[in-house]
């Protein structure tokens, strides 16, 4: 009568905390309807129940239950049902109901997913409502989902078991099309067919002011959906590519109508004042879980610093508009707001980078840090419209007049900046119509004009400012449009170092270069060059600051900034003594420092000047004709070709370093080269040249790391995806070196070509007469094999002449190879997110993370289950064997036909992984290991909820305890080894320690990555939740950053004081402590806990205590 599908229905129950849970079973194993019911039960022995049950056919009936309640324990129940059939219609209540239902019901431990049919009614409901209203119950999901987290306060929810609802949001979300101003969106989607009839005219003045009469008498909701249904429509009706500038104007007009800007303001306004009630009541009910509260706590103080961030934004904004508006009143009003200019600037103060040792270390960090505050300390901002009013109502919130570096404001080049002012007026986004956007171009214009501010540099000094602390000089020296004699003096009289030497520092940050130089502030001057650049009267002035420098005893101190600045005398007099052109400079000859440079100029003052042409490198052997060469060719002929050079290599140079003698004894330089009198020799080793490894080969600093920073990192792929190098050949055609392809064109055996250097070319196939062209017609008449990957990306629309040639070449047919491809893109994925009934009763024991090259950016869960199966992103069953470094996954019953076996190679040692499929590559990258809680899918990296993110870090915090307890048990594995003793206190590695002041040894790799390399992963090494963690993907290449773990290295720190920490997430507020257990706290409770701390010892005991 229910109009199930036939067979028999069973009637399900299952007893959950304090409940009696109870829905039908239909013969293909659907549920339907669910109801709970209290225990005890009192007062009767029977329940009375009503489910709602949903038919193939989506309609609803009401089905009524009495059931007579045996006593606790019986295994069956007994029961009657009568069916009340109605044709139910599904209100927003309804649908409402049905979808929390849904949703409670999935991620409830042990829960059932909903049926196909379930979820099409809960669908078909949606799509009924308006947008309105389906919208509201929509946004509410977010606050039904951090209920969920709440609720099951310490668990992880089952993300992966609500992936319909994200499939279900985003279907509905871009097809309900109903509104409640249905005419409405009729007449303006008509009014948008004629006018892309007409080539996008506007309709009538009185249509459009009709339009917009009756999109402003819309409240905030009404406008938002109508707008969504009208560009669904509009999609749908006229196709993506319909696009009507007078159409979005107008729905962007009655967005920004200052009282819709007002609703939405209120509404938002209101949502958080329930919220933060709500989150009031929970922390103050002596009921709520303590991780529930600890939860809460952290998300109200998040949202504080955002509110505080947000509310310093606005006020600084406000400031830039009364400077801007010449409304100094308005500046004073602003400004008293606030105590010191600490205050003003606390969400800058208070960067995530403070109290992170390691953050606050990196000079990188610091410096983004100080440019921030430098840019909008309000003082600087009155400076820089040379505003002296302004500049001291700003001066009381200043104890340090330094602070922000204001002189540096004030003798910077009003040219470099853009749009240094913000013209929101305190809202979130600029009118390019408003008064503030042409007084800040017009201010600009003015003050570009002015010249330097000698009134305001001279206002700051006599109130102190250090021209030291920041080096103006440095500045000066670097911005002729504000410096003067003048200018020059003041500083200087002020105590000035006419030779502060700028070391890498953050107050020098804005010296380019000076992380890897000591630059004096003539040093940084400009050249005959630059300045021939300037209007005369700038260079005058310009010239007397320079000369009132060198009359207070400034000095040249950097040669090669000398010789690449055309200043030959001073260059000649720096390196009087250091061996004139001769001269090193860090460490190798000014020659090879120009050459990797690439300072031509230079590189001719040092050969005409007495430079030795014959020094070799004394690790590499290289010559400078090779460095020259190596440097010079992957620039100017790069692999993509896509720029073309601002000039040719210099070939003078080139010929000069031949005409000393020097070869090239370098096969990639001789190919780079194209000289086929330095290549013949090379001919005689015939496999050298076919192997792909002519490029990785080549070698010529002396310096780690050096030759992978200058030499261009072009990829020669194959059809998995491997960085594969390069051989003879393809060197040749890819750098156009067309004299070596003469060379070995029909040399045996022949040389094998990877397709992927065709494709890089593609565009020049295009041009018959090109050398491209021809070269590659070559290749094709000498029937040299190419080979495409099926991955290769062949774009249509290039001519016929090139898609003929890379058909004739690889002997592919493109347009089946597209056919092909389409067909396999198309073919339905395995039955994912269906109801895992499979698992039931079954442990989980392990589940990995892959991250490859195609997979998904969150990666692809593997998850295996004690009877041998696994399941791969919630696939059915598949058969897993699992040997040593492999897992082989047998395709799930049901799969399409071609799928095939699934091969998983691990390497633990490196924590990388390899995809075969059938015996062929498919994928590769990185993988990690862990429970169940601790891997997220896409469905839960999907979720926007503050509750799920919170979620997703404690799952990042769980993966990230794990390995700290695998970190300690590899410490005791090898304190086993070694008769109880740590690796760090052994002979091999005692006299590497290097403890700082908190006792944190500061040469950890050597520990972590050397000691214990057969004990751990290197992903072992970084935390799960470190968004800092380096890119190393293997040992080898592992570097300090790459660590995420601070380990404790002294004297005290041994199994025999086990209460003694041994390692601190640099993350989370977890300890690991020479016991090989993992302490956790709270962020607070690690404060108060590194208070506890000094070098020498650091004991958990006092924590407790």
């Amino acid at each position: 009568d229910l109009g199930l599908p036939k067979g028999d229905i069973r009637f399900g129950l299952q007893k959950g905390d304090g409940l009696l849970e109870f829905f039908l079973v239909d013969a293909l194993g659907n549920q339907h309807g669910h109801a709970s019911y209290p225990l005890p039960v009192s007062g009767s022995n029977s329940v009375q129940l009503s489910l709602m049950v949903i038919n193939p056919e989506n309609e609803p009936h009401q089905v009524s239950f009495k059931s007579p309640m045996l006593i606790q324990g019986a295994e069956m129940i007994a029961f009657t049902a009568s069916r009340s059939p109605s044709q139910t219609t599904l209100d927003k209540t309804s649908v409402e109901d049905l979808f929390y239902r849904l949703i409670d019901q999935s991620l409830e431990p042990g829960g059932a997913l909903p049926s196909p049919n379930e979820v099409d009614t809960l669908r078909q409901g949606l799509l009924k409502l308006t947008r309105v209203d389906m919208e509201s119950i929509l946004e509410s999901l977010d606050e039904r989902m951090q209920l969920q987290s709440q609720n099951n306060a310490g668990q992880i929810p089952d993300f992966e078991k609500i992936a319909w609802m994200n499939e279900l949001v985003l279907e509905v979300m871009f097809a309900n099309t109903n509104t409640e101003h249905e005419a409405l969106r009729e007449e303006m989607m008509q009014a948008a067919r004629l006018s892309l009839e007409n080539q996008g005219r506007e309709p009538s003045a009185e249509q459009m002011a009709s339009f917009a009469d009756e999109l402003a008498a819309m409240d905030f909701d009404a406008l938002s959906s109508f707008s969504m249904a009208l560009m669904i429509g509009m999609e749908e009706a006229l196709g993506e590519d319909a696009e009507l500038p007078w159409l979005m104007e107008l729905i962007d007009a009655a967005h920004e109508d200052p009282d819709m800007m007002a609703e939405m303001e209120r509404q938002e306004a209101e949502w958080e004042a329930e919220q933060r009630a709500e989150w009031e009541r929970i922390l103050n009910d002596p009921n709520a879980g303590e991780g529930q509260k600890e939860m809460i706590r952290e998300l109200m103080a998040m949202e504080d610093a955002m509110a505080l961030e947000e509310s310093l934004r606005k006020a600084r904004s406000r400031m830039d508009a009364a400077i801007l508006r010449d409304d100094l009143e308005a500046f004073k009003s602003l400004l008293s707001e606030y105590g010191t200019i600490e205050d003003l600037m606390a969400d800058l103060l208070e960067n995530p980078i403070m109290g992170d040792p390691a953050m606050e270390e990196d000079v990188f960090m610091q410096r983004g840090q100080m440019d921030e505050i430098y840019r909008q300390s309000p003082l600087n901002k009155a400076i820089l419209a040379q505003k002296k009013a302004f500049c001291e109502a700003s001066l009381p919130l200043y104890a340090d007049i330094n602070f922000g570096q204001p002189l540096l404001a004030a003798l910077r080049s009003i040219s470099s900046l853009w749009e240094p002012f913000d013209t929101t007026d305190g809202g979130d986004f600029f009118d390019s119509k408003d008064d503030l956007f042409e007084l800040q171009d017009a201010l600009l214009e003015t003050l570009e004009k002015k010249g330097p501010n000698v009134e305001i540099i001279q206002w700051l000094l006599e109130k102190g400012a250090d021209p030291d602390t920041h080096g103006a000089l440095h500045m000066a020296m670097q911005n002729p449009s504000q410096v003067s004699d003048t200018v020059v003096q003041a500083l200087l009289e002020k105590g000035a170092s006419p030779n502060l030497l700028a070391y890498q520092s953050p107050e020098f940050h804005f010296i380019w270069g000076s992380e890897r130089h000591s630059l004096s502030p003539l040093d940084v001057s400009l050249s005959e060059d630059e300045l021939g650049g300037l209007e005369p009267p700038v260079a005058q002035a310009y010239q007397d600051a320079v000369s009132a420098l060198v009359q207070a005893g400034g000095k040249h101190t950097n040669a090669y900034q000398a010789g690449v600045k055309g200043k030959e005398e001073v260059f000649r007099t720096l390196t009087e003594n250091q061996g004139g052109a001769n001269a090193l400079y860090k460490g190798r000859p000014m020659l090879q420092a120009a050459i990797l440079g690439r300072d031509f100029s230079f590189q001719k003052f040092l050969i005409q000047n007495g430079a030795d042409l014959q020094y070799l490198d004394p690790e590499t052997g290289r010559n400078y004709l090779e460095l020259k060469v190596w440097v010079e060719r992957p620039r100017y002929q790069s692999f993509w070709r896509e720029d073309s050079p601002d000039e040719s290599p210099d070939t003078e140079i080139l010929e000069t370093l031949k005409s000393a003698g020097l070869r090239l004894k370098d096969v990639y330089c001789a190919i780079a080269a194209n000289d086929p009198e330095a290549f013949k020799p090379f001919m005689t080793d015939s496999q050298a040249l076919r192997e792909r490894a002519v490029l990785s080969s080549s070698r010529m600093l002396s310096r780690p790391g050096e030759d992978h920073e200058l030499l261009l990192a072009e990829s020669n792929r194959n059809d998995h995806g491997d960085d594969m190098g390069f051989n003879a050949m393809e060197l040749a055609l890819r750098l156009g070196a067309w004299q070596i392809f003469d060379l070995i064109k029909e040399s045996e055996p022949r040389f094998e070509i990877n397709g992927h250097i065709l494709t890089m070319e593609m565009s020049n196939l295009c041009e018959e007469d090109s050398p491209t062209y021809q070269k590659w017609k070559e290749v094709l008449d000498l029937d040299l094999q190419v080979s495409l990957s099926s991955e290769s990306y062949i774009p249509s629309s290039l001519c016929d002449e090139a898609l003929g040639m890379v058909e004739a070449l690889c002997g592919v047919d493109l347009e089946e190879r597209d056919r092909i491809r389409e067909e396999q893109a198309s073919r339905p994925r395995f039955q994912e997110n269906e109801t895992q009934e499979w698992t039931k009763g079954l442990t989980l024991e392990q589940t990995y993370l892959f991250k490859g090259g195609d997979t998904p950016e969150e990666g692809l869960v593997l998850k295996v289950y004690s009877n041998g199966q696994a399941s791969l992103m919630g696939s059915p069953p598949m058969q897993a064997t699992i040997t040593q470094g492999n897992i082989t996954l047998s395709p799930p019953e049901g799969a399409p036909t071609g799928v095939g076996t699934l091969v998983l190679q691990l390497d633990e040692s490196k924590g990388t992984f390899k995809v075969l499929v059938d015996g062929k590559m498919e994928d590769q990258g990185t993988y990690t290991t862990g429970i169940s809680e601790g891997i997220m899918d896409p469905a839960h990296a999907a979720m926007s909820s503050a509750a799920v993110d919170k979620a997703n870090a404690k799952a990042l915090a769980v993966r990230c305890s794990n390995q700290m307890k695998r970190i300690g048990l590899a410490f005791n594995i090898k304190a086993g080894d070694h008769e109880g003793v740590f690796p760090q206190h052994t002979e091999d590695y005692q006299e590497t320690r290097d403890i700082d002041e908190e006792g944190f040894d500061t040469n950890r790799i050597r520990i972590l990555s050397v000691a214990l390399k057969n004990e751990l992963l290197r992903w072992d090494l970084t935390c799960p939740a470190d968004e800092m963690l380096g890119s190393a993907l293997d040992r080898d290449s592992l570097q300090d950053q790459d660590i995420s773990y601070r380990l404790r290295t002294g004297d005290l720190v041994t199994g025999d004081h086990p209460d003694e920490v041994l390692i601190q997430c640099e993350v989370h507020p977890h300890v690991l402590l020479a016991d090989g257990s993992v302490r956790q706290m709270s962020r607070s409770e690690m404060q108060a806990f590194e208070t506890k701390r000094t070098k020498d010892s650091w004991k958990w005991v006092d924590a407790v205590e």
